[in-house]
């Protein structure tokens, strides 16, 4: 009867203990399930992006997770491997809140901070990438944050080499160019960050006004350089032949045959489709020593187009003739003499000196030989620059008696650069 009373008791204890373990797990499951729900509030709903969440947040879920830690050798394989799962989950948390905050940092409103570069953006990357497959909204998001705050860095960064490849020991280089200043300009123009952007916009307002009064002291040299030449040309009765349009075949040869004759100098300016038509005969007018200079490409009346096409029309032109003369023409005539703020602002940008004249002729218009000859005598003057057109074969016809009657009178056919 003793032994059955004390197999009793022993199984009532184990009973007993049984039952308040059991009832201990219990609550402690019931715990970490309100530890997990209080971790899942701080995803989204789909549990792939992370909300913003407090301090206060944090505080009271570290401290419920430090509680059941302590306790944790009481609680059973599941609850502990639950709570395992919710540290996890909680660390995973806190770990991509400080991220985005980090990436938050990055900017000042839309703009990347000066402080922040390529290595810092990288390093980011680095860690969000960890991210990729887990969290695939949150990495996204954050993703192209980066994304934008990289290519501003990178905007930044070029702009900023580009700017001091301007200067040498903080003095503006003597052989930067207004290209180099429009290329630096637009790439500063990118740039996000107002005090880089205003910083950069300084200094190439110190590189703007050296280029200005070197343009102004070249513009003088040139002026006092030209005024020269114009007293040469009256002092030595200096005229210049000019013709435009070609070269042709047929009357531009017998004009060259004419000059050649009288030993007369004259200036050619060649649109760039006739240059590449007759290519040989365009390097004839240069091989004979006569000047070689543009009149476009196409003929085009370019105070109606806009920038970009006259800039076209003039290198594409400059371009076909050095091809075929193998001398590139710094000369440069506007069809029509029609020009504009596009034609000057293209001229100056590719170094080309634009030239009209003070007699013309008429030739496309009246065809007559001896009407051209009769204009030019009622207006010539030593420093004249006389406008004809060698596609003409009239105007080839009218030379052999304009040259003849000219230099009888003491005047001497040079090119046109001798007198402007």
């Amino acid at each position: 009867m003793r032994k059955i009373l004390f197999v009793f008791s022993v199984f009532l204890v184990i009973f007993v203990l049984a039952a308040g373990c059991t009832n201990k797990n219990k609550e402690a499951a019931e715990r970490i399930d309100t530890i997990q729900d209080k971790v899942d509030d701080l995803y989204d709903e789909d549990a792939a992006d992370i909300t913003d969440f407090s301090d206060e947040d944090t505080e009271e879920i570290e401290s419920l997770i430090d509680q059941e830690d302590e306790e944790k050798k009481d609680l059973n394989e599941s609850n502990t491997d639950n709570l395992e799962s919710v540290q996890d989950e909680f660390s995973q948390a806190k770990d991509l809140h400080t991220l985005e905050n980090q990436i938050d940092d990055v900017f000042d409103e839309d703009t990347v901070t000066e402080e922040y570069t390529k290595d810092d953006i990288t390093a980011l990357k680095s860690h969000l990438k960890k991210y990729k497959k887990s969290q695939t909204v949150f990495y996204e998001e954050q993703k192209n944050e980066l994304k934008d705050a990289e290519e501003q860095v990178k905007e930044r960064d070029e702009a900023s080499a580009a700017v001091d490849d301007l200067f040498t020991d903080h003095e503006v280089k003597e052989d930067v160019s207004r290209e180099d200043e429009d290329k630096a300009d637009e790439l500063a123009d990118k740039v996000k960050n107002k005090e880089i952007k205003d910083s950069l916009e300084d200094s190439l307002a110190e590189v703007d006004n050296y280029l200005t009064a070197k343009e102004e002291e070249e513009q003088e040299e040139k002026r006092k350089e030209s005024e020269q030449k114009q007293q040469e040309a009256k002092d030595k009765k200096y005229i210049a032949l000019t013709f435009d349009d070609g070269p042709e075949e047929g009357s531009t040869e017998q004009i060259l045959d004419t000059l050649q004759q009288y030993d007369a100098d004259a200036t050619f300016f060649m649109l760039g489709e006739k240059a590449q038509e007759n290519p040989g005969l365009a390097k004839r007018v240069a091989d004979e020593g006569h000047e070689v200079a543009n009149h476009s490409i196409t003929h085009p009346d370019l105070a109606n187009l806009d920038q970009n096409q006259v800039r076209n029309e003039m290198l594409d032109s400059q371009s076909q003739i050095e091809k075929a003369t193998g001398t590139k023409p710094n000369l440069f005539r506007p069809p029509y003499g029609s020009r504009s703020d596009s034609v000057d602002t293209v001229a100056n940008e590719t170094d080309q000196q634009l030239v009209f004249w003070d007699i013309d002729t008429m030739d496309w218009k009246n065809q007559d030989p001896q009407e051209m000859g009769e204009i030019i005598e009622e207006q010539v003057h030593p420093g004249s620059v006389i406008l004809m057109h060698d596609i003409h074969q009239t105007s080839a016809d009218a030379v052999p008696e304009i040259l003849a009657t000219l230099k009888s009178q003491g005047y001497e056919f040079v090119k046109v650069s001798d007198v402007i």
